[in-house]
């Protein structure tokens, strides 16, 4: 009888990616509490603006999907920049959220790149 091969679930290779995803989509849903006040063409060009960040995000994913190191450095650069630009309208927490999960990303990314690498 042939033994089947156990296959090992790759968690440091799906979780910055799946982190990547569940965080844009996060994005989207909040960007579409702008139709709460009604929907009109200015929303909807409000929203389109919202958006901004998570096609930002899903380019970067596109690009560290298959290169991990420097889609890593994408996402961290990314939250500095967010960091930078933000740090005197939000207060910490909110800037610490944002940027942080693009942080942490960015870490899993490389991780993965240095795991895979050895």
């Amino acid at each position: 009888m042939a033994r089947r091969k156990k296959r090992k679930f790759n968690y440091l290779f799906w979780t910055p990616r799946v982190l990547a995803i569940l965080f844009t989509l996060a994005l989207i849903i909040l960007a579409a509490q702008i139709f709460m006040q009604g929907f009109t063409e200015n929303n909807l060009i409000g929203f389109a603006i919202f958006l901004t960040p998570a096609y930002v995000l899903v380019a970067a994913l596109i690009y560290a999907w298959n290169n991990e190191i420097w889609g890593g450095w994408v996402f961290i650069g990314l939250s500095i920049f967010y960091l930078f630009f933000t740090y005197q309208i939000f207060n910490f927490t909110n800037i610490s959220l944002l940027s942080g999960v693009n942080l942490l990303i960015g870490m899993l990314f490389l991780l993965d790149h240095h795991h895979r690498k050895v």
